[in-house]
């Protein structure tokens, strides 16, 4: 059992940082929306290490990374369109499915008449 209290708590307000513009704040409340309080407060914690400098070293670099990830541009996303080898392959399995489907059909109405 660990007795001593090696845990590390980090508070970064985003509200009131002169580090950031307003967009970089919008985009880090936005990103990390679960993590951000209503204050506009980040919050942190590390207790993984028995040494207090081990985690402190670990959640200021947690801290830079989720940063990082939520200041990064996002790539806009090009919608592309089906190859024609695609859509004959699609509708070849469609024309499948449906022969397949019309012979079911046709064996049950013989059985009733």
């Amino acid at each position: 059992m660990n007795k001593t209290e090696s845990r590390v708590e980090l508070r970064f307000n985003v509200d009131e940082s002169n580090l950031l513009n307003e967009e970089e704040k919008y985009k880090i409340k936005t990103y990390l929306k679960n993590r951000v309080s209503q204050e506009g407060v980040l919050r942190m914690y590390s207790q993984i290490h028995k040494s207090q400098f081990q985690n402190k070293k670990r959640v200021i670099q947690r801290f830079h990374d989720l940063l990082d990830k939520a200041l990064a541009p996002r790539k806009k996303r090009i919608p592309t369109k089906p190859s024609r080898v695609a859509k004959e392959k699609r509708l070849k399995e469609k024309l499948i499915t449906s022969e397949k489907k019309k012979t079911r059909s046709k064996d049950i109405f013989k059985d009733k008449m």
